[in-house]
Formats: C-alpha cells, structure tokens, sequence
C-alpha cells in the first residue's frame, strides 16, 4: 500500500489540481486504493459537485473548477 500525501493551498489552479491528481492516479496498482480529502469550496450543479480552484471563476465553476466525476472516472 502507498501513502501519498500533498497540499496545494494558493498553488491548487485548476491546471495544478487535474495534473496532480493524474499523476497520482496514474501511480497506483490495483492493490492501492484512493482516498481523497478536499478541505475548500465546491459547488452543486445538476448531476455533479466541481471543486473549487483558487482560479476558479463563480459565473464559470463548471469549466474553471474540477468536476468530482472527472476525477471518479480516472479513478475507476
């Protein structure tokens, strides 16, 4: 089993986030399993929650913010 662990704080832009999270999905075995804590904002659309990035944009969250089913389906 693997412990990975980061922060991102200021730096967690939109691009930083999908690139991270890639990388570590990218990373494990089947024998791993992925675990996520998000401590931020995020916001309900229809269908889906999209976390909020420190670039994200309210009018536009649901292109500037991480959709919860993007990372679900590179988890899968």
């Amino acid at each position: 089993m693997k412990l990975t662990a980061f922060s991102w704080s200021h730096q967690a832009t939109k691009n930083t986030v999908e690139h991270r999270v890639s990388e570590l999905l990218e990373s494990l075995t089947k024998e791993d399993r992925f675990l996520m804590y998000y401590a931020g904002y995020g916001f309900a659309e229809v269908g889906n929650t999209i976390l909020s990035c420190s670039d994200s944009v309210l009018k536009k969250i649901g292109d500037t913010g991480v959709p919860m089913s993007w990372i679900a389906d590179r988890a899968a």
